[in-house]
């Protein structure tokens, strides 16, 4: 006989619904547990296909593809360029490492080692005053 961890409160409502849903209509079920009838179908759906009450795996902290020469070659590209744009950070990043990094992996390294960028400062015409 195998000793099997009771059920948890979530656990216990998908199976709930899962068996209510055997005997009722789609939109019955989904009116007396207040899930959407796309919810309902998709947990019957995985229930019928696993077997299991558990809530799927989410996101989470994904591991740095940085690592320490990586954030040394951000630093040193934005000290000797100054006026280099995020995207264009990333690019030398690929070219030297062959790995494609976010916009925000290399702010997140700037922030965090206090270094900002020059502002490009653009003017256009249309923003000008014009004379009267």
């Amino acid at each position: 006989m195998l000793n099997k961890e009771p059920l948890t409160d979530y656990e216990k409502l998908r199976k709930s619904v899962i068996t209510y849903r055997e005997s009722h209509t789609l939109s019955e079920t989904s009116k007396l547990f207040s899930f959407t009838p796309k919810t309902i179908v998709g947990r019957c759906k995985k229930y019928k296909e696993t077997g299991l009450l558990t809530k799927s795996p989410r996101g989470g902290k994904t591991h740095c593809i940085v690592d320490e020469d990586g954030e040394r070659f951000i630093l040193k590209t934005v000290e000797e360029e100054n006026d280099l744009t995020l995207k264009k950070i990333c690019q030398k990043y690929l070219e030297r490492f062959g790995i494609l990094i976010g916009q925000s992996t290399v702010d997140y390294y700037l922030r965090k080692n206090s270094v900002t960028l020059k502002k490009k400062v653009s003017t256009t015409l249309s923003k000008k005053k014009r004379p009267r």
